[in-house]
């Protein structure tokens, strides 16, 4: 409803394939700091290439990196793997290809696992949760 689209930051809606005609009020985000939108991608690794009626690609990805959905490859600037408490960085870079994300990463087992969803956010954890952030300051500033 637009009532609820005010409220809204941002919804990560990670994994599943969003088809944007069939939301009227609802759009992707466009950029780092936009609000009342939403997020979506799912990570496969660099060069594989999915089934096309698979449920996790729809017509929308948005780099989780970059955060717009451009074809250019974006850095992460951090990733964890199993502790989020662990120090230990893995960078990863990525980019949209066909509406899904192609992933390069120096994550020890993922790196040669041809479906990444389940790591969707491990990969970019420190993006994610710094975009978070950076969206929830927007939001409150723009709703005092």
């Amino acid at each position: 409803t637009p009532e609820m689209k005010k409220k809204l930051v941002c919804a990560y809606v990670v994994g599943f394939g969003i088809y944007p005609e069939k939301y009227e009020l609802l759009k992707p985000c466009a950029d780092s700091t936009e609000i009342n939108c939403y997020v979506t991608w799912s990570s496969y690794k660099d060069g594989y290439i999915p089934k096309k009626d698979l449920m996790l690609i729809g017509k929308t990805c948005v780099n989780p990196i970059s955060w717009k959905m451009d074809t250019l490859p974006a850095t992460s600037s951090c990733g964890v793997f199993l502790n989020l408490n662990r120090k230990k960085c893995y960078r990863s870079t990525a980019r949209i290809k066909d509406n899904y994300l192609w992933v390069k990463t120096n994550m020890p087992v993922i790196r040669h696992v041809n479906i990444m969803h389940f790591v969707d956010f491990n990969l970019f954890w420190y993006d994610v949760r710094n975009n978070a952030r950076l969206r929830v300051n927007e939001y409150l500033k723009k709703n005092k």
